[in-house]
């Protein structure tokens, strides 16, 4: 299960945070079809990494969240993944996407939070904000890098 902190709101929305490595499973468990999502990605460009953030997007683009967001290292090859994975994926609902570049994070987040939005078919849908950081995968319990 995702240990989620709830740390403010926005659009009387809250948004709640949490860190994750590629190879957490436990996304499977979290209920992002009423949030957008924005992911963090903190992870090396290597060939197992890519590999791990395929198999981790296809988990998260089967919870259907609102909005996909992606930023940081990576984020470009991410988008260009989640473009193949969401062309290739048969879901119930339509799911925004959007990559975020060349700004810090706390930049990232306020263009997140201000500039990301469902689409209409979905709007009431809309509960929460979820930002959720990407590390790289685990290996014997500890962070890689």
């Amino acid at each position: 299960m995702i240990d989620w902190q709830s740390s403010f709101t926005y659009l009387n929305r809250p948004v709640r945070t949490a860190e994750v490595s590629s190879n957490d499973v436990s996304v499977d468990d979290a209920d992002l079809s009423r949030s957008l999502l924005l992911l963090v990605l903190r992870m090396p460009n290597d060939p197992e990494s890519i590999v791990g953030l395929e198999r981790f997007l296809a988990r998260v683009v089967m919870k259907e969240p609102l909005a996909i967001a992606l930023f940081g290292h990576g984020a470009r090859t991410a988008f260009d993944v989640l473009i193949r994975k969401l062309s290739r994926t048969r879901t119930t609902r339509h799911i925004m996407t959007k990559i975020i570049e060349g700004v810090a994070l706390d930049a990232a987040i306020r263009d997140f939070l201000s500039a990301t939005w469902p689409s209409t078919d979905r709007f009431d849908e809309w509960d929460d904000y979820a930002i959720l950081t990407i590390a790289p995968a685990r290996k014997g319990g500890h962070l890689d890098g």
